[in-house]
Parts: C-alpha cells; structure tokens; sequence
C-alpha cells in the first residue's frame, strides 16, 4: 500500500512540473497618425475560430497581458478594434512538437499602430491578412 502511495505521489508531481507553457502576449497599441499612445482599443481573441477572450487597453496603449495555451493544433488570432480606426488582425500558431522542451511561460510583446478609417477606402483585407 505504501509503495502504492509513493508511485501515485510520484505521478502527481510530475505532472504539475510539466504543467501547460503559455504564451504571455504583451501587446501595446499607438494612433499611426501622430504616434501616441492609443486607449481604448479592443482586443479579441479567437482560438481555433471561437471567441477566447477579451481585453481593452488603457490610456497607456497597454493592454494586460494575454495568456494563450500552447497546445497541439492551436492558433490564435487576435483582433485590434476601436470605432473610428481600420481593424488589424495578427495571427498565432501556438503549437509546438516538442512541448517539453518549452519554459512555462512564453513572453512575446510587441506593438501596432491603428490608422484612422479613410472615406471611401476598403481596408476590410486587413481583418483577414494577418499584419
């Protein structure tokens, strides 16, 4: 019975020490007319084509940080929205052959301007062409 309990304990904490690596996506947004810091913007993410989670970003164009699991056939995409702005779309493929070899967290930053909406001009490719 004790060998028992020690083989199950043993299962146990191998398996939270090779938990789930994510990718910790720090996205920071600015206006591209005049460069400064965009509030506001809406962030969508999509894993695998359904809606994953939500976040705006503040006055500082910081969005909190965005947690996406690595894991076989997973990608994300992530949509860049506000009123009055073009929407841009990124593209995540967050799959990895060798997840073992992989830290438990994953930074990536990184930074996009949103250009405002032009009368008469269709940018609607840039909701489907990652940027």
């Amino acid at each position: 019975m004790l060998r028992l309990l020690a083989i199950l304990s043993l299962l146990l904490v191998s398996t939270f020490s090779m938990g789930q690596s994510v990718i910790s996506l720090e996205v920071n947004t600015t206006d591209d007319d005049n460069n400064k810091k965009l509030g506001g913007v809406k962030v969508e993410v999509y894993k695998n084509g359904k809606l994953f989670m939500t976040k705006t970003s503040a006055s500082n164009g910081k969005v909190p940080p965005l947690d996406l699991p690595v894991e076989e056939g997973a990608t994300y995409q992530v949509f860049l929205k506000k009123t009055g702005y073009v929407t841009k779309m990124a593209s995540i493929d967050a799959h990895y052959d060798y997840p073992e070899d992989l830290p438990p967290v994953l930074p990536w930053a990184f930074s996009t301007a949103l250009f405002q909406e032009v009368e008469g001009v269709d940018f609607s490719f840039l909701e489907t062409t990652p940027m």
